[in-house]
């Protein structure tokens, strides 16, 4: 055996480890606590992120505003991207105060399904926003039988909450383990941006100008 391999075999966590790792990982309710449903999350809380008081102070202002948020989204997004949705994670609590790893899924939904010999001005479909076609313009537009993913998510069931992980294989137990670590390093990414935001940006205020067009009473003038 090569001494690389002897190397990646220390690293590599035995069973037990695995299971311990599992066993003790933190956990939160997946809705609400009287659900009793809960599974693998982290707590997000800003008084658990090791700031510094004024770091703290900028940190709650942040939280008010949905631009800090952009980059965090787009991480939580890429987790359940690249687990085909079966696994995703959201913010829950009173606060928003921990990130919950969620079951869930996808399905293929059919846009504009015209039959084949529906008459061409046949307008029996939307899309979602309300706007009516008829089947000519679907199939001019290119829409017709068309598919699209509708994501969902099942937060009421729990994850792992009552497993027994001895009765589980091998494979089952590191699948697992390294998807709770997956997890757990998607939320750090997140902890990370939080902080780079905090660190490079200042919350300031500014007056917008609001022009509108509304409409009044202006009486006739008299003729000449």
């Amino acid at each position: 055996m090569s001494e690389t391999n002897d190397v990646a075999d220390a690293t590599q966590p035995s069973r037990e480890e695995m299971i311990a790792f599992l066993g003790k990982h933190f956990r939160y309710n997946t809705m609400n606590s009287w659900n009793n449903s809960t599974s693998y999350a982290k707590n997000v809380k800003i008084h658990k992120l090791g700031l510094t008081r004024d770091q703290e102070k900028k940190a709650y202002e942040l939280l008010e505003l949905r631009a800090t948020y952009e980059n965090i989204t787009d991480r939580i997004r890429e987790f359940a991207e690249e687990h085909d949705y079966q696994w995703q994670a959201g913010f829950n609590g009173r606060s928003g105060g921990y990130i919950v790893m969620y079951q869930g899924g996808c399905k293929i939904k059919r846009n504009f399904d015209f039959k084949p010999d529906d008459p061409d001005d046949k307008r029996d479909y939307s899309d979602r926003f309300g706007r009516w076609y008829s089947h000519k313009e679907a199939k001019e537009m290119g829409i017709a039988y068309s598919t699209h993913k509708q994501v969902y998510c099942t937060p009421g069931k729990n994850v792992d909450m009552d497993a027994d992980f001895g009765d589980w294989e091998d494979n089952e137990i590191q699948r697992r383990y390294e998807l709770i670590k997956e997890f757990d390093k998607m939320v750090e990414d997140c902890i990370a941006e939080f902080r780079y935001v905090i660190d490079n940006y200042n919350v300031v205020e500014k007056e917008v100008p609001c022009v509108r067009t509304v409409k009044t009473l202006e009486p006739i003038a008299a003729e000449a």
